[in-house]
């Protein structure tokens, strides 16, 4: 107990430099640099102990050194020769017993395309209903021709200001908003056409023709089972390769923002007050100084060992890389409970559809001359924009009013284009039983498709990824991983050899005898109670460098948002992009999450205002805390595909602009982290105090001795007494019997003598006398 009160004394803290000059990113640097020097402690506690167990200690250094989870690192030691190469062996008899599948697999994909579309579209309740259809149909025909003249008079003189270097900004913003809304006044009345437009009906009809049963019979054909189901066995190799893979990707593994191995700056960062002050209270890094400074070299030798591990790794990545996919593509076609055949079987049943009774080409016209008109809708979009833009406080009003003007003319332009009667016409030849029929058909037949082929969405799946296995397969080749998995297995017994060496080098250090032996002695048990602090640590550093970046990148981030909400508001009018347009919806979600993260961000920045770095750090909420800070979830390569995909240049440079915001990796990493930080501050303290550690753990650790011993001389010092009390009474005792006896003997002498002379009349003759 009087130990645990020592160590908890650096939990009182009155650290005069305070986080008000802390920005966030200040505070990623102090958490980089405390995730450095907690490996470094774990690191050195490896090797100042004595172990027997070289395997178990390799293990260790690649989990503290490395940051691999041990399940990796298991299964990564489990790598042996005589398993690789009966693998590539049965891959090179499947290899020669594959026919081709190449047909099969490009319909596999068709099938899995068609299923995607299925599942993007969107609900729509108005083609269930053929009176709904028709009535939406007959709003077209009341349409009017735009009417120009008004907002061309507004716009004429709204002109008249651009040739003007200070226009009147108050007047200039009025004839802005008047244009503005005459233009979307008139084309509002326009609604109707961009709503048939939006109809799925089409679309539907053209999905539901994708699939024939040629495509269903190709698929069935491809003679694949057997091989499939015989290649079930080289499945459990998967995990060893998986975990060689996971190394060799991260064989630059780095404690943000350095090399987890390189202690290099260790020892100079340790010497800056800057970092000190978050070690312990009293601002004292000397001691870890001096016993952390065999950790560089250390690390320089383990460095060279998984070097020399890098080296076969490299050499084959390329095959192993192939190995890998292929390994995946095979444990993604064959489900644990049911066979290869069970999937085709599956396949087989969308045999079974009716073919389409009607022409759709009516109402296919319609729709095109009605999607032509929805095109414009995006100028539409960008004159509102642009207004927004002008009304705001630090806008340009001069510069973006020429770009509003350029914007209104190409509008003026296309309103003169469109032409109510040609898209009358096309509504004209369009009977009333077609639609009756065809909402019929969308209600009983295409939902009943529809929901089929989600059914069987995991079916198709494990069967593109079953051909997909055997057609890659055909082109595979292993040399490379023959020739170096040896080298590989090699390496990895040299590293184990090499950790027992530096164990043997440095074990001596926590003996007792050692003027420095308790401060390793402690050392061991407090990497025990840090656990995995620095990579706890790591993430924090991380966190908190994006909370910096997203307050000063915060307008990039919002122009990358606002360009989400035109995409949701456009894309929709190409099927091509459907799909991107719910991820555009998606995008208004992960908006929100940011604007909640934005504000407890500032919430912290206010906690955090005069207080210590080593305060904070001892707050639960600093780091524990970071577990439940909002996730918005925003992964830039995911939108960067969009931008790609839709060839937008402009979203493109947004999104290179902003910083990744997705943290589940590091919620996970950061459970427990204010206990294991409790365990690497209590150390931090205790060095500074050993001395007087060490003499209160003398006595704990032997006052039951001491105790015992006292207890005993004391019986002996009572007992001591008491039989010394016991002795004098008995010898006083003794002589006053015997002075007693002596009178009594005295006096019996005494009375003979005298009845002696009283015979003799001798005391009669002395009485008369008297």
């Amino acid at each position: 107990m009087k130990i645990l009160q020592l160590w908890l004394v650096g939990l009182l803290l009155t650290v005069t430099s305070t986080i008000s000059n802390h920005p966030f990113s200040v505070i990623s640097d102090q958490l980089a640099f405390n995730a450095r020097l907690a490996t470094a402690i774990s690191g050195l506690a490896l090797f100042v102990q004595s172990s027997s167990d070289s395997e178990e200690l390799l293990r260790e250094v690649m989990s503290v050194f490395f940051r691999f989870e041990r399940s990796v690192i298991d299964d990564f030691r489990n790598i042996n020769e005589a398993d690789i190469t009966k693998l590539l062996q049965q891959l090179d008899s499947l290899k020669s017993n594959t026919t081709n599948v190449a047909v099969p697999l490009e319909n596999s994909k068709v099938l899995m395309d068609i299923e995607k579309q299925l599942s993007d579209l969107e609900p729509e309740d108005s083609l269930s209903d053929p009176t709904a259809i028709e009535t939406l149909f007959d709003s077209v025909t009341g349409i009017k021709e735009i009417e120009t003249t008004k907002m061309v008079q507004i716009f004429e003189e709204l002109k008249s200001y651009s040739n003007q270097s200070t226009p009147e900004v108050e007047k200039v913003l009025k004839l802005v908003n008047d244009t503005t809304v005459a233009v979307n006044k008139e084309w509002h009345e326009w609604r109707p056409v961009i709503e048939v437009a939006n109809l799925g009906i089409f679309k539907k009809v053209k999905i539901y023709e994708r699939l024939t049963k040629d495509l269903v019979s190709s698929i069935l054909s491809a003679q694949a089972n057997q091989l499939l189901e015989k290649a079930r066995s080289i499945l459990p190799a998967s995990k060893m390769i998986r975990a060689l893979k996971t190394v060799e990707r991260e064989r630059d593994c780095t404690i943000f923002p350095n090399h987890t191995a390189d202690f290099s700056n260790l020892s100079s960062q340790l010497s800056n007050s800057f970092y000190a002050e978050s070690i312990n209270e009293a601002k004292d890094s000397s001691v870890l100084k001096e016993i952390l400074s065999p950790v560089h070299e250390i690390s320089k030798k383990i460095r060279t060992f998984w070097d020399g591990i890098q080296k076969p790794l490299l050499a084959m990545s390329k095959e192993t890389d192939v190995l890998d996919s292929l390994l995946t593509l095979l444990d993604g076609a064959l489900d644990q409970n049911e066979t290869f055949q069970t999937s085709l079987n599956l396949i087989g049943e969308l045999s079974q559809f009716d073919v389409l009774s009607f022409n759709l080409t009516v109402v296919e016209d319609f729709q095109k001359k009605c999607a032509e008109v929805k095109d414009f809708d995006k100028d539409i979009v960008g004159l509102n924009d642009l207004k927004k833009k002008m009304n705001k406080k630090d806008a340009n009003v001069t510069a973006e009013l020429k770009n509003f003007i350029k914007s209104f003319e190409a509008i003026q332009t296309k309103f003169g284009e469109l032409k109510v009667k040609p898209i009358q016409d096309l509504r004209g030849n369009i009977p009333k039983d077609f639609l009756t029929e065809i909402t019929g058909w969308i209600n009983k037949t295409f939902e009943n498709f529809k929901k089929n082929m989600a059914e069987k969405s995991e079916a198709m799946r494990r069967v593109n990824s079953g051909f997909k296995f055997l057609s890659d397969l055909q082109s595979s080749s292993f040399s490379l991983i023959k020739n170096n998995v040896s080298k590989l297995v090699e390496k990895m017994e040299n590293m184990k050899k090499g950790v027992m060496d530096i164990n043997e080098e440095h074990r001596s250090k926590s003996d007792p005898s050692d003027p420095k032996g308790p401060h390793y002695k402690y050392m061991i048990q407090a990497k025990i109670e840090m656990s995995n602090l620095g990579e706890q640590f790591a993430s924090g550093a991380v966190l908190y460098k994006l909370f910096h970046r997203l307050l000063q990148q915060s307008d990039l981030f919002h122009k990358f948002f606002m360009k989400g909400e035109v995409l949701l508001r456009t894309l929709p009018a190409n099927t091509t992009y459907s799909g991107h347009a719910k991820k555009a919806k998606k995008l208004l979600e992960i908006e929100k999450g940011f604007e909640k993260l934005k504000n407890e961000i500032r919430e912290r920045l206010l906690q955090y205002d005069g207080k210590s770095i080593l305060e904070l750090l001892s707050r639960r909420s600093f780091i524990d805390g970071l577990q439940r800070v909002t996730d918005p979830k925003l992964k830039t390569t995911e939108w960067k595909e969009v931008a790609e995909d839709i060839g937008d240049t402009d979203f493109l440079q947004l999104i290179g602009n902003i910083s990744n915001l997705d943290f589940a990796s590091h919620h996970k990493k950061l459970i427990g982290a204010y206990a294991h930080y409790r365990g690497y501050l209590r150390y931090n303290q205790l060095i500074l105090n050993i001395a007087a550690v060490q003499e209160i753990s003398t006595y704990e650790a032997n006052r039951g001795w001491y105790e015992f011993g006292i207890h005993i001389a004391s019986a002996l010092v009572l007992n001591a007494l008491l039989y010394s009390c016991a002795f004098y009474k008995l010898k006083y005792d003794e002589m006053k019997d015997a002075e007693l006896e002596k009178m009594q003997e005295e006096a019996y002498w005494k009375w003979r003598i005298a009845q002696k002379d009283k015979r003799l009349g001798l005391i009669a003759e002395e009485d008369k006398t008297k």
